[in-house]
Parts: C-alpha cells; sequence; structure tokens
C-alpha cells in the first residue's frame, strides 16, 4: 500500500498534482508530483530540526494553503502525527486543544502572534520560517509506515465536545483506495478542494484520494457563505470534475448558479460531486441535479470509521440511499437488544471495516464506549436500514431522536418533509424540553428570499397534518436567517437548542 503511494508519485512525478488558489494572486501557484514530493522530504527534515522526533505530534494552526497539504505529506513521508487546528478557533480555545494535543512542534501563521508571544512553553514556529529557502534544505529519507499515526482531527462536537479522533496511514491511504475504486476516480480527476483541513475530509476526501490517483488537487478557499458565486467562477476557471461538498454547500450554489453561463459548463462534461457529512434532503438533490445536470453521490462514514458507503456510478443505487458498504467494509442493522433487524426495519447500523480509528486522544481505551468490539464490529450511533439489496438508508443520529410522551420521533423525516415547500431554504428539527412530554419538536427554518413566516406558516401545518401524526407535528416554527454550521458544514442542534433557550433566538 506504501509502496503504491510512493509508486504514484514516481508515475506522475511531471505532472501538476497541486493548484493553489487560495491566496490573492493573479495566477495559481502550481506544484507537480515531483514538487510536492520534495518538498515534502524537506520539510520532514526541517521539523526534525525544529525538535520533532518520529512519532510525536506537529500541530498545525493554518488556513487551508499548499502549505497545509505539503505539512500534511511531510508527517506521512517523516513518520510524523499531524494535528491540524481550524484557524477560525480563538485563541483560548486553541490553546486548551494544544494542552490536550501536546504537540513537539505547533505551526502558525506569522499574522497569529500570540503563540508566541503569550506562551513562551511552546515550541512555536511560523509556516513562513518554516518554508523560508525550503530548497536548501537537505530532504529526510522516507521513513513512514502503515502503522504510524497519521493524523489526529477532531469531531464536529454538533451533539458534545470534540474529540481527537487517532488515524494510521494505513487507515488513510486504505479507505481512500477503497474509495477511489468504488467511484472509479484516475488521473483526469480534478478535485476541487475547499473542506477545512482541520477536518478529516480536508486531508483523506480531498487531498488524499486524487492525489493517489495521479490526480489534480485545485485548493481553493475554504467553503463559506460568502464565497459561494465566487466558488463557481473558480470551478468554471479550473474546469472541475469532481468535487466533495456539504449539503448546505450545495445549497447555497443552487441559489448563486442561476446565471445561463454556469449552466452551460456544468452540461458540457461529465462531472460529479460527492456529498457526505450530513444529510442531502431529496429535494434539495432533485433540484440540484435538475439545475445542473451534475451526478450527485452521497456516501456514509464517521471521523472514527471514514466512509463506510457510497453511491457508485457503477451500481446506481435507489433514491435517498447512501449506497452498498465499500469493498472490505460490512454493515448491519441491530435493535435495541443487539439483535439483527429484517430487511428495511429500521435500528442502529453498525460497521465493521479494516480502516477503523485507533482510539481518541488522550481517552484510554477502557473508558471509550465507542470503541469496537472483540469481534472489530462498532456501532455508529446512526439509525438506519438495509434493503433487500443491500443500500444502506440513513434516517439520523441516535442523539437526534426526539422522544415525546414515551414515543421516537425522527427529526430527519419531519425536515425532509419542510424542505420539500419551496419557501424553505434550510430547517432543522430540535427537541424542545416540555415539562409534560419530555420533549417537543420545534423547526428552525431559513427561508427563501420573498417569503416570511406569517405567510406560510399555516400552510407548513396543514402539509405536516397531511403527512405526519398529530406527535410529529412540530409545535414551534422558528424563523432564522442562517442554521448554524460546524466546520465540516453539519447543523449544529446543539447550538441551536442552546440559543433558543437562552432567548437568543
Amino acid at each position: 500500500m506504501m509502496l503504491r503511494y510512493r509508486k504514484t508519485f514516481e508515475t506522475h512525478r511531471d505532472k501538476i498534482a497541486l493548484l493553489d488558489v487560495t491566496g490573492n494572486l493573479a495566477e495559481p501557484r502550481t506544484f507537480s508530483y515531483r514538487d510536492l514530493d520534495d518538498l515534502a522530504g524537506r520539510a520532514a527534515r526541517r521539523l526534525q530540526s525544529a525538535g520533532a522526533d518520529t512519532g510525536e505530534r506537529i500541530a498545525v494552526h493554518l488556513s487551508n494553503s499548499a502549505e497545509c497539504a505539503i505539512l500534511f505529506l511531510a508527517c506521512l513521508h517523516g513518520g510524523f502525527t499531524i494535528v491540524p487546528l481550524h484557524d477560525g478557533l480563538p485563541y483560548s480555545t486553541a490553546r486548551k486543544l494544544i494542552d490536550t494535543i501536546s504537540p513537539a512542534v505547533l505551526i502558525h501563521s506569522q499574522d497569529d502572534e500570540k503563540w508566541t508571544e503569550e506562551d513562551s512553553t511552546l515550541n512555536a514556529v511560523s509556516a513562513e520560517s518554516l518554508f523560508c529557502n525550503l530548497d536548501s534544505q537537505p530532504m529526510a529519507p522516507f521513513a513512514g509506515n502503515l502503522d504510524d499515526q497519521l493524523s489526529v482531527t477532531f469531531t464536529s462536537a454538533t451533539t458534545g465536545e470534540a474529540k481527537g479522533v487517532r488515524h494510521t496511514a494505513g487507515n488513510l491511504i486504505g479507505n481512500a483506495e477503497m474509495f477511489n475504486d468504488c467511484m472509479g476516480f484516475g488521473p483526469d480527476t480534478r478535485m476541487l478542494h475547499v473542506m477545512p483541513m482541520s477536518y478529516s475530509a480536508g486531508l483523506l476526501n480531498a487531498l488524499l484520494m486524487p492525489l493517489l490517483t495521479g490526480g489534480i488537487v485545485v485548493m481553493a478557499p475554504q467553503f463559506n457563505l460568502t464565497n459561494a458565486f465566487g466558488l463557481w467562477k473558480t470551478m468554471v476557471e479550473h474546469d472541475i470534475n469532481t468535487a466533495w461538498l456539504a449539503p448546505s454547500a450545495l445549497a447555497f450554489l443552487l441559489r448563486f448558479g442561476r446565471e445561463d453561463w454556469i449552466r452551460d459548463w456544468c452540461r458540457a462534461a461529465t462531472r460529479r460531486f460527492c456529498i457526505g457529512f450530513a444529510p442531502l434532503s431529496k429535494t434539495l438533490k432533485t433540484q440540484f441535479q435538475e439545475s445542473f445536470g451534475i451526478e450527485l453521490y452521497e456516501s456514509y462514514g464517521l471521523t472514527e470509521t471514514l466512509i463506510l458507503s457510497s453511491n457508485s456510478p457503477n451500481d446506481p443505487s435507489p433514491a435517498g440511499s447512501v449506497g452498498k458498504p465499500l469493498d472490505g467494509v460490512a454493515i448491519e442493522i441491530r435493535d435495541t437488544d443487539g439483535g439483527p433487524c429484517a430487511p428495511s426495519e429500521e435500528g442502529e447500523i453498525w460497521a465493521c471495516s479494516p480502516c477503523f480509528y485507533s482510539g481518541y486522544l488522550a481517552v484510554e481505551s477502557d473508558e471509550n464506549d465507542n470503541a469496537p468490539s472483540r469481534e472489530g464490529w462498532m456501532g455508529t450511533g446512526d439509525i438506519g436500514y438495509l434493503d433487500r439489496g443491500g443500500n444502506l438508508f440513513i434516517s439520523g443520529r441516535i442523539k437526534d431522536l426526539i422522544i415525546c410522551g414515551g414515543t421516537n420521533i425522527s427529526a430527519q423525516a419531519i425536515e425532509e418533509l419542510l424542505m420539500s415547500h419551496p419557501a424553505i431554504r434550510e430547517t432543522a428539527v430540535v427537541g424542545l424540553p416540555h415539562d409534560f412530554w419530555g420533549e417537543e419538536p420545534a423547526a428552525f427554518l431559513a427561508l427563501e428570499e420573498g417569503y416570511t413566516l406569517e405567510d406560510i406558516k399555516q400552510i407548513l401545518l396543514e402539509l405536516c397534518k397531511e403527512r405526519l401524526l398529530p406527535v410529529e407535528i412540530p409545535k414551534r416554527f422558528i424563523e432564522i436567517d442562517q442554521l448554524p454550521l460546524s466546520v465540516s458544514g453539519k447543523v449544529n442542534k446543539r447550538e441551536l437548542r442552546v440559543k433558543f433557550m437562552d432567548g437568543l433566538l
């Protein structure tokens, strides 16, 4: 597996591997496979000079850039563990994480002076100084092994505290190869990279996967609400044919993609978007595919498990499915007693994969109630079912279940129904405390332009009465400009619930 990684870089050494369009330069920064391999080896040697030994952690507090990608490859090259932190984290929050990480070296932006001014105990090095005159630095010999702890990435923390998830090089490379085989990715792949590199998708999905096929990574600024229209321009300019996106990004691309030149470009060649990280509503999927002619391939996985299942162009899945398990992965649906569920019967999704995480950072294995069993199976905390064809369907998170008077209510089913109304741009259904029933469903709504909640509330109530049980009908409809998102693009329902209870919404 590691030999295949090395061979890919050798085979495609003169081909462009990475275009960095994250800055304000007139032309993108261009790196061949030879450049990336060379810079990774030299950066690994410089990390050694900065005090890092094989197996130690390198914390990286930078925005998405070629330097981030090179540092990831340098850790693979030198046998280090990369621990990327979101560059938007406040210093105080990031500092607490650093205490948990205990890095040998912290790489930060030169503009972020707090790391050196306020804490002399940290071995902090600016990225600018690390990469200065790197061409003159000798290369470190390649020391990477499949069993090396290559990354620690933090979960999205939409339901609780973020956890640092440890993965080996073998996990990441193996899962990338499994997904590439499923999708048929090859050297013609032109991957748009807008995922945060502080999240596993930024390292695995949008970077390592295309590099293992000899493809090209076009690294653009991390997606946010202000650059959706500019993202279309980036995709057209660099003729993107593949991208990893969260459903929230799709919604904004749909909203800002009404010009004819965008739709003409979309249909001029075969393009495919891989969708993950959060549920994709059937309504949004249909609207996007009909508007742009771009096929959307849904996948399923966790930070702990990496990708478990996916739609595939070679094996079409029924509408609403996240596909079949990847080769080498097994999935079962189990009831509350741990027994197997019948086809189409809902239960907790359990999985067995060779790419499971090694454990949580600073959490002993006997303290981890989410660790794989001795037989190699792990409960995901998600509810779903398998049809008779082996296709997986996701119904929601166990923690997202709303329990009203003893009745289990699926928030995702209510959200899917509300999204069928053209006035709804985004919605999130959460359980709010109720003195008698325990919880009651409430719907937070982000509306399309031209609509008000007063205009559509009665229509939504009638729609719910037609399709839902009385206990499932939201007891509150709350208008909100924008749903809060985690770094990975998931709706942060915990934040919605807390803000509402605190009177902030």
